[in-house]
């Protein structure tokens, strides 16, 4: 292969690549990756030079060949002028699912999933673990083959288009997908170089990104000492090298400190700012809330209820009055005072008594009245709307029932 052929993000196992990625190594250089592990590319010395980056002396040229060999297959890419990564306005949604379906020996992980996402904006999809959520995103990314139903992202098939739809996407997993050999910048030349950039090209927009995620003194260290709020800020940063149209980020603040959380909601915020489609995957309820536009609820591999943040929560229930006793041992005698109060499940917390207020500050008067007649001291009282933790909890708690979506469109 000529110099002026750059490799591209080609699997050495055919059609099937890592959207955004370079093709596989573990994250430790040599050793094979088992389920759950970051794909992280080992860039040899030889190639130091071609890639423009200082891979260290630690790392083999077995791991690369493959994807080299078959760079000729794929169209060399650039990447868009700065002014020119805005908004797409499309009438086709982003994201279209109908019928998903995946199944695993005699495991049915995802069935008859159906979701739509709009260009632009936000998609969360929430559930418990093993309720099918990365299953879903590693079809929508054709790093999985369905079973059964149809997916277009940004408005090709999964299946039959495949090779476009890698060309369209970014995909960041539950694990930072980088060389900790390498420093940041270096990480995102190679990504860079991996897309058919050339050499001042992939640094240009390398300085760019730094810049952009606020890494630019953390720019010439190695990704091995960076902490984990800075791994992920980098390596989010590696799957916009090339502008996607859609950004799959699979629970994207697993394992986060606050800090770190906050900084990744921020970023976030930025790309759909820039008019990229993100579906993110989360078992976080204020992460859902804060960042989407809509949210797709799945549990047991089936979508279970749909709808905005706000319709969630006005479905699963109205206003509320949460009481709670000065003392936590007036707690039975609190809600044996509200009884005709109180809805058939009994709303009695750990700490506290909540009982519905359609009616709004009549019920808070009469809790008020209620309790004083029984000689309990209230610590403290307010009326509030539903959250989504309550919408969770309702939805995925035991003995729900799956083959009833909830939908509020």
């Amino acid at each position: 292969m000529s110099r002026s052929e750059p490799p591209t993000n080609v699997s050495p196992a055919g059609p099937a690549v890592t959207p955004a990625k370079p093709a596989v190594s573990p994250s430790t250089p040599g050793r094979a990756g088992g389920e759950g592990e970051p794909n992280i590319i080992a860039v040899p010395e030889a190639f130091d030079d071609y890639y423009g980056v200082d891979s260290g002396p630690s790392v083999t040229k077995s791991v690369l060949e493959p994807v080299v060999a078959e760079a000729e297959l794929a169209p060399a890419r650039t990447v868009a002028p700065r002014e020119a990564r805005a908004r797409i306005a499309l009438d086709a949604p982003a994201i279209e699912v109908t019928g998903l379906r995946k199944v695993f020996g005699d495991t049915v992980a995802v069935d008859d999933v159906s979701l739509v996402a709009a260009t632009g904006s936000v998609l969360a999809v929430l559930g418990p673990n093993g309720a099918g959520k990365t299953t879903t995103v590693n079809m929508l990314t054709t790093l999985l083959r369905p079973d059964g139903g149809t997916a277009r992202v940004a408005g090709f098939d999964v299946v039959s288009q495949a090779a476009q739809v890698r060309r369209s996407i970014a995909l960041t997993g539950q694990f930072a997908a980088l060389d900790e050999a390498l420093s940041g910048r270096d990480n995102l030349v190679l990504f860079g170089r991996l897309h058919g950039m050339d050499k001042r090209a992939a640094q240009v927009r390398a300085d760019e990104l730094l810049a952009d995620f606020d890494l630019v003194d953390a720019g010439a260290r190695q990704v091995s000492k960076y902490s984990g709020g800075m791994r992920r800020r980098i390596d989010i940063a590696c799957g916009l090298v090339v502008s996607p149209r859609v950004f799959f980020l699979d629970e994207p603040t697993t394992g986060l400190d606050p800090r770190s959380r906050q900084e990744v909601w921020s970023l976030i915020e930025r790309l759909k700012e820039q008019g990229v489609t993100v579906l993110l995957t989360t078992q976080y309820l204020e992460e859902a809330d804060l960042l989407s536009d809509y949210i797709v609820v799945i549990d047991h591999g089936r979508v279970i209820a749909s709808g905005t943040a706000e319709q969630l929560k006005a479905a699963t229930g109205g206003t509320v009055c949460e009481v709670t006793p000065a003392r936590i041992d007036d707690l039975p005698a609190l809600a044996q005072a509200l009884g005709g109060l109180l809805p058939a499940d009994g709303g009695i917390g750990e700490t506290s008594v909540s009982v519905p207020a359609a009616a709004g500050a009549e019920v808070l008067v009469e809790v008020v009245r209620r309790a004083g007649e029984a000689g309990i001291a209230i610590a403290d009282i307010a009326m509030r709307s539903p959250s989504l933790d309550d919408v969770f909890f309702q939805l995925t708690g035991p003995g729900q029932p799956t083959d009833t979506p909830l939908s509020v469109d």
